[in-house]
């Protein structure tokens, strides 16, 4: 919402609920004039994946890319919930690699655009009882790491966004609620995050991480030995019955 709002740009918004999409549109056309369009998209679906991509392949306009969808569980790690982490897996990595890919076929040949994944604080820190979730995070931020290096001679801008917990339905629909409440202090808001998000953009940082104790946790957690941390992150989100 905030490019529409605050840079005028127009959009494409993309999700599995359509109807959310929708009011989301109309919200903001009730307050910008730009074009908002929306598509129903499983990202968990390769078919959907590959319909995206041949949309935005037909959409001459179209100059950036936010991939922002993401689902975690919160709980131990069991083999019951195989099908559960094939579907983290599908949405947070498989499904931003096949994006990042296309999208950038699709750029080549124009004269700039941007690439920018979401990735998370557990995308540096292992995360115990959000395993899987921090694996595909840790796998996003070395292949967007990698893919920037392996593209700095072309126009284009591709990053990362790296926020710690957000206030939005994926702590609830995790369950990761039961141990930090969505509204809690250590979230940030929806509104903060994107200001944050678009400021990095706009300066073209590599890595974007938002708000300033964010971004000493990150400092801090690399200088301290790895084992300090993980018992750290143990105890955080360890669920006390």
């Amino acid at each position: 919402m905030r490019l529409a709002l605050r840079e005028g740009c127009h959009l494409w918004l993309c999700a599995r609920r359509e109807d959310r999409l929708r009011q989301l549109r109309e919200e903001i056309r009730s307050r910008v004039d730009v074009d908002v369009n929306v598509m129903r998209c499983d990202l968990s679906a390769a078919e959907d994946r590959r319909r995206l991509l041949g949309v935005l392949s037909r959409e001459s306009g179209i100059t950036g890319l936010i991939n922002n969808a993401g689902v975690t569980r919160y709980g131990p790690m069991k083999y019951d919930d195989l099908d559960v982490y094939r579907t983290i897996l599908e949405v947070n990595l498989v499904a931003v690699m096949e994006l990042s890919l296309g999208f950038l076929e699709i750029l080549r040949g124009r004269e700039d655009g941007f690439l920018l994944n979401v990735t998370s604080e557990a995308a540096f820190i292992p995360t115990p009882y959000q395993g899987v979730y921090s694996v595909t995070k840790h796998g996003i931020q070395a292949f967007t790491d990698s893919l920037r290096m392996e593209n700095r001679e072309r126009p284009e801008y591709i990053g990362t966004f790296v926020p710690g917990g957000i206030r939005t339905d994926m702590i609830t629909m995790s369950g990761l609620d039961r141990r930090i409440p969505r509204d809690s202090r250590l979230n940030m808001t929806p509104e903060k995050a994107a200001s944050a998000c678009l400021r990095g953009l706009k300066r073209r940082r590599p890595v974007i991480i938002p708000g300033t104790i964010n971004r000493v946790n990150h400092l801090v957690t690399r200088l301290l030995p790895r084992q300090w941390v993980l018992r750290a992150a143990e105890r955080f989100y360890r669920l006390h019955e």
